[in-house]
């Protein structure tokens, strides 16, 4: 982030955490005040910024302008085209869950994607809110994350309103003890998935 708002043109770290809030950035970078300044230091240790000026307004603190060298400009374009052209394995949590349903009853699991819909159709309306207030505002290059984002989270509803009614209707379950014996005719008592859950008591 930092990097790609030097591209822009020199600034001062507290000018990029404004203009981040501005274009709603909060929502795909994890933005804290101090994480901004590190990544500063870091960067300028590396050689990809640079110090352009240091000013002072009045009895506020100094503020250092910062520029991008010729090794960050190189540097920033080169992640950005190899982020967008190369998908990576990144593990999300939900993804992780899933894959290890049968910890829990298909009851519980039924429940907990219940209150997951609630969430996600939350999460679709901010994001629609803020297409609506502030997209007319700005070039939607500033926002085209958003539409990223609103196009995974109905995806995901989708599919998540999709597993709950096969649950709903019974299309989809699982019995523990079913599981464990399938695991045994499969690859016998040493399998990995012996064990796997343990049904409430």
């Amino acid at each position: 982030m930092v990097l790609a708002m030097l591209n822009e043109r020199p600034m001062h770290p507290y000018e990029m955490l404004r203009l981040a809030t501005e274009r709603d950035k909060h929502s795909v970078v994890n933005i804290k005040r101090g994480s901004v300044y590190h990544a500063v230091e870091r960067l300028q240790d590396a050689g990809l910024i640079e110090e352009q000026e240091t000013s002072r307004d009045g009895r506020r603190p100094e503020r250092t302008v910062y520029r991008l060298t010729e090794a960050g400009q190189d540097e920033v374009r080169s992640w950005m085209t190899d982020m967008l052209r190369r998908p990576k394995d990144e593990f999300p949590e939900f993804t992780t869950v899933v894959a290890f349903l049968p910890v829990l009853t298909t009851h519980e699991v039924a429940k907990a994607l219940r209150q997951r819909l609630i969430v996600l159709d939350g999460t679709i309306g901010g994001l629609e809110a803020t297409g609506r207030t502030i997209g007319g505002r700005m070039p939607r290059v500033f926002l085209i994350e958003e539409e990223y984002q609103l196009a995974m989270v109905r995806a995901e509803r989708a599919w998540v309103a999709g597993v709950l009614a096969d649950l709903e209707s019974g299309r989809f379950s699982w019995d523990y003890e079913e599981l464990r014996r399938w695991a045994e005719a499969v690859a016998g008592p040493d399998s990995p998935l012996q064990g796997v859950g343990h049904p409430p008591e």
